[in-house]
């Protein structure tokens, strides 16, 4: 039984196409109220578990929830609850946002006609409402799909990625109207390959590569581990054997400064070490591990 906290589950989820395994065994968790990553390179399977989250592509292998409904033989009872992120049709080029909007609504059965307005301010797009779909920009249309999901009253957003080909402020903007949703409860789930989306805007995410799962979890134990301190102090040679002395081993970090293998917990005893031996301590920083470093070590494990 699917646990009832999870808003995603899925048990061993395998995808072949001919002989050619693209998903192998994944079984995720994603919490009531994540914003979930699905972080891997181009090729991963990160689009091909979605669509078999989704239904639109059966497991060979595996099972699957969403919200306790099982993702084969339920797809009726969560249609309406999940929105998908897609990008607006070219047979829409010529109307208005607000328009295309109406349309879509109408042209759904799950979809609230009278929530037009309230998408358009949802996604940051309600002054360029008359504007012509064709005639605004890749991040506006990124945003209006995400609008087009949110007629139907989601519990959960999926998005595949969503921030793929937009330019840095496109990306700001679109993370900000995702935070904004995720902050009001909505259970949010992307595929990306861009590690800086993934660790700006997620609170979980999963590593896959090669169609296999190698970790997930919160962010924080996806990093955890090999956190240090950022030592500014002078002269740095009385801060080397401080911290050796304490069983600390440290490195150069630039000028004036040492990377010393400690967790922020320490800083106190280093400091009070460094300070009694004669040293002038001007910063002691805690350096966490980010997902940029922990992704590689993770997937040459693999």
């Amino acid at each position: 039984m699917p646990a009832a906290s999870l808003a995603i589950e899925t048990d061993g989820l395998t995808r072949y196409y001919g002989t050619r395994r693209v998903v192998g065994g994944v079984s995720l968790a994603v919490p009531r109220g994540a914003c979930f990553g699905l972080l891997g390179a181009s090729g991963a399977g990160k689009t091909t578990l979605l669509r078999m989250v989704l239904g639109q592509v059966r497991p060979s292998s595996g099972s699957g929830w969403i919200l306790g409904h099982d993702i084969v033989r339920e797809r009726q009872a969560i249609r309406p609850l999940v929105g998908v992120a897609i990008d607006p049709p070219r047979a829409i080029g010529r109307l208005a946002l607000r328009h295309s909007l109406e349309l879509r609504a109408v042209a759904s059965s799950h979809s609230d006609p009278a929530r037009v307005d309230e998408v358009l301010e949802l996604t940051a797009l309600q002054t360029r409402a008359a504007v012509a779909v064709r005639s605004v920009t890749r991040g506006e249309r990124r945003r209006l799909a995400v609008a087009a999901a949110l007629l139907r009253r989601p519990v959960v957003l999926f998005l595949d990625e969503p921030a793929w080909g937009l330019n840095t402020a496109e990306v700001a903007e679109l993370l900000r109207v995702l935070d904004r949703l995720n902050a009001a409860g909505l259970t949010i789930v992307l595929t990306s390959r861009l590690l800086t989306v993934v660790e700006q805007i997620c609170t979980h995410a999963a590593i896959l590569h090669a169609g296999q799962l190698l970790a997930q979890g919160t962010l924080a134990e996806l990093c955890a581990g090999d956190d240090s301190l950022l030592v500014t102090a002078e002269p740095l040679p009385i801060v080397a054997a401080v911290a050796a002395h304490l069983g600390y081993p440290s490195q150069p970090a630039g000028q004036g400064a040492l990377r010393v293998a400690a967790t922020p917990e320490a800083a106190p005893r280093l400091i009070a070490a460094l300070v009694s031996a004669g040293a002038r301590v001007f910063a002691v920083t805690p350096q966490h591990r980010s997902l940029a470093q922990r992704f590689p070590e993770l997937v040459e494990a693999r």
